[in-house]
């Protein structure tokens, strides 16, 4: 009776994460009509906190728990959301935004008997991938994988890719899941940041190969569209600004950026300055740490506090790549006072860059761990 129950309940907590993208289709689908900002902010923040106060059940101690990873992937996704509702309140999204390959403002110009199917498609389009002008997230010099295959071959390609990757990541969570990450301090916990940090990568990359999968097949992307996720070789980095601007998705970045220029404007601060920069970094990341923080949250076994050790995680991003802003100049020349040759510049901004990364994961590696078996 009570297995009945919880799976009953499940459906039942789901339905806010199911209704927010529903919600928001339909208020960039629908013509512009009066207060229809403060309607989606309205509908974001109901639904958010209904999300928030709607955890998965849980279940006896000896059942192993088959959704913390799908709460944290369901609590994530409320980052698009934020991203959407910066390009709702922040712009006109029919002015603004386009597809790529279609008329300029091409969403003004809808009218007559096919305005709901046409306003439908260019909103699906922009709200389920990249593929627009003033939306896309790409970052510049990536290209395509190789060469281009044709679109069911890439699709091919990426389900594969999802499979190879998926089982990498099982055979990771087996070491990492054996239930000895909860004594786990010191240097154990040190040595065990990669293996963590390698999981979060395989996590990444098999959800976005799967959605590349689906967006081709479905006609929303093109295999062009489908750059590389994960920027300039990890070897190479030689600052902090550098990994979280180029190696790291720039979906998880771009997304906030609308919200730093608010700040500036708000603030008066002319933009592509220094100070407008730090503000930026700042409001990206008190934004996402927050985000991450709830989601990891929503994960937690009882008695568990993870918010604050997850939200310090991305404050000390902010910090570290406000340091360097303002006193290194990364790469680091000032640290080396132009005495050094650019090898050794380069040296000295890695040993900056991973330690500071290895530094900050520290603190955070045993949320993850038991948020994520």
């Amino acid at each position: 009776m009570d297995t009945t129950i919880r799976t009953i309940e499940i459906p039942i907590r789901v339905w806010p994460h199911l209704l927010a993208p529903a919600a928001t289709l339909l208020l960039f689908a629908l013509p512009p009509f009066p207060h229809r900002r403060l309607v989606h902010l309205t509908t974001f923040i109901t639904l958010s906190l209904l999300s928030l106060q709607a955890p998965m059940p849980p279940l006896p101690a000896e059942q192993v728990a088959p959704w913390p990873r799908l709460t944290l992937a369901l609590a994530l996704v409320w980052m698009h959301h934020l991203g959407w509702l910066a390009k709702m309140l922040l712009h006109r999204p029919e002015h603004d935004f386009w597809r790529v390959g279609r008329p300029d403002h091409e969403a003004e110009s809808f009218h007559g008997a096919g305005l709901g199917r046409a306003k439908t498609a260019w909103a699906l389009s922009l709200l389920a991938s990249p593929r627009g002008v003033g939306w896309n997230f790409g970052v510049a010099g990536l290209r395509p994988r190789g060469r281009l295959v044709g679109r069911w071959r890439f699709v091919a390609g990426q389900v594969l890719r999802t499979v190879v990757f998926g089982g990498v990541e099982g055979v990771v969570e087996g070491v990492l899941c054996r239930g000895e990450h909860a004594a786990l301090e010191g240097w154990r916990r040190v040595v065990l940041e990669p293996v963590v940090a390698g999981r979060v990568w395989l996590d990444v990359e098999v959800l976005y190969a799967c959605c590349n999968a689906v967006l081709v097949a479905g006609g929303l992307a093109e295999e062009k569209d489908c750059l590389p996720l994960f920027g300039n070789n990890i070897t190479r980095l030689d600052s902090l600004r550098e990994f979280w601007g180029q190696l790291w998705p720039q979906t998880f970045r771009v997304m906030f950026e609308d919200f730093g220029h608010y700040v500036c404007w708000c603030l008066g601060i002319h933009r592509r300055t220094r100070l407008s920069r730090v503000v930026q970094v700042c409001t990206s990341f008190l934004i996402s740490g927050a985000a991450h923080a709830f989601a990891m949250s929503a994960c937690a076994g009882p008695g568990s506090t993870p918010f604050r050790a997850v939200f310090g995680f991305f404050i000390l991003q902010a910090v570290g790549l406000t340091i360097e802003d303002l006193a290194l100049d990364a790469p680091i020349r000032d640290l080396t006072l132009y005495e050094v040759g650019l090898e050794d510049e380069m040296i000295m901004g890695r040993i900056w860059t991973f330690g500071w990364l290895w530094f900050s994961f520290y603190w955070v590696v045993h949320v993850y761990l038991p948020s994520s078996c």
